[in-house]
């Protein structure tokens, strides 16, 4: 868990100094990325270290929810932990797909699509959801736009509520725990 909680702190201050560049915008995204790898400073430093904590804080999470699966944490006192654990890994693997957006190129145009058409083929709730994640007909600048927004605000803020969350069940179980006679 503390592996965790650092490689979100490590995301967190990288993608603060990423996004003093980062330009949300459809003929300046790509170049801005660019911009920050070949001319800024240690930029290509922040920027690996930004993708590889990524890359760590999948590992660590989806390790974590196999150990807890393993030890059977997902029932009985500690179930809220596991449900908590789980939100927290869809929140981070979220993270990521957002953040391979970013950069949009034709690849990640390629993916939002591909993705997007993923979506919409969901019974019932597909097509709004891809609707509202598009922001129009087409995909472009909105989605830009809304994938920004999902990956510096809205995902970023719930992980840390969800970590928060997290690290006060397992305080209180623990408490818990030792009170018992």
């Amino acid at each position: 868990a503390w592996a965790c909680v650092a490689l979100l702190v490590v995301l967190g201050l990288s993608g603060v100094l990423l996004s003093i560049y980062y330009l949300p915008a459809l003929d300046a995204a790509a170049e801005s990325v660019r911009f920050v790898m070949r001319d800024v400073e240690w930029g290509w430093l922040v920027r690996g270290v930004h993708r590889w904590a990524s890359a760590g804080l999948i590992a660590f999470a989806l390790a974590q929810l196999v150990w807890a699966f393993a030890g059977g944490r997902y029932r009985g006192a500690r179930a809220g932990s596991w449900v908590l654990g789980v939100l927290m890994l869809l929140l981070v693997l979220g993270l990521a797909f957002t953040g391979e957006l970013l950069p949009w190129d034709a690849e990640a145009v390629a993916v939002a699509r591909s993705a997007l058409d993923g979506t919409q083929a969901i019974p019932v709730l597909g097509a709004p959801l891809a609707s509202a994640m598009r922001g129009g007909q087409e995909v472009g600048a909105a989605t830009l736009a809304r994938a920004h927004a999902a990956h510096t605000l809205v995902l970023p803020w719930l992980t840390f509520l969800l970590l928060f969350l997290e690290l006060w069940f397992l305080a209180h179980t623990r408490r818990l725990r030792r009170e018992r006679p």
